[in-house]
């Protein structure tokens, strides 16, 4: 964003899609071919407020994600612990409707991992690494998932 304060500007204003090297508005979008008017707004003392803009390029692309929470979640893991667990998820591109999964069976998996894992002196970081293998392995319709894995304080860890 910038202020078009040049004199054939008409008035400052605020200039989205900005170039800050050159001083010169952008085009709105990517095909210099079209029309290069940016997004001009001009002041208006009838704003008692910042107005916030979201701008998307015509050639942007949707991204899906989802994401659930586990807080305070007991295991037994190098000793008892607490965790607060986030599970990020985000979609294949093209997912079809019918394909998106429901969140209870990931839940229900990973929990079923936790409780089960056989190997209790693993590094939380291992234990988290093979968590996210078992869940991208499970579930087709998943691009990319982030496991956070927070140990919460004890006694022995404060």
């Amino acid at each position: 964003m910038g202020f078009d304060n040049r004199a054939s500007a008409n008035g400052a204003g605020a200039v989205l899609r900005y170039s800050g090297k050159t001083d010169e508005p952008l085009p709105i979008s990517s095909n210099t071919l079209l029309s290069n008017n940016s997004i001009f707004v001009p002041p208006d003392s009838k704003l008692e407020r910042p107005v916030g803009i979201a701008f998307f390029p015509s050639d942007a692309q949707l991204g899906q994600k989802w994401n659930f929470s586990l807080a305070n979640y007991p295991i037994e893991h190098q000793g008892l612990n607490n965790l607060n667990i986030d599970v990020n998820y985000k979609y294949k591109d093209g997912i079809q409707n019918s394909k998106y999964p429901d969140f209870l069976p990931i839940y229900k998996s990973i929990d079923n991992f936790l409780v089960n894992y056989p190997n209790e002196t693993d590094f939380w970081e291992i234990m988290n690494k093979n968590l996210t293998e078992k869940v991208l392995a499970e579930n087709q319709t998943i691009a990319s998932v982030t496991v956070d894995l927070d140990v919460l304080p004890t006694e022995k860890l404060p």
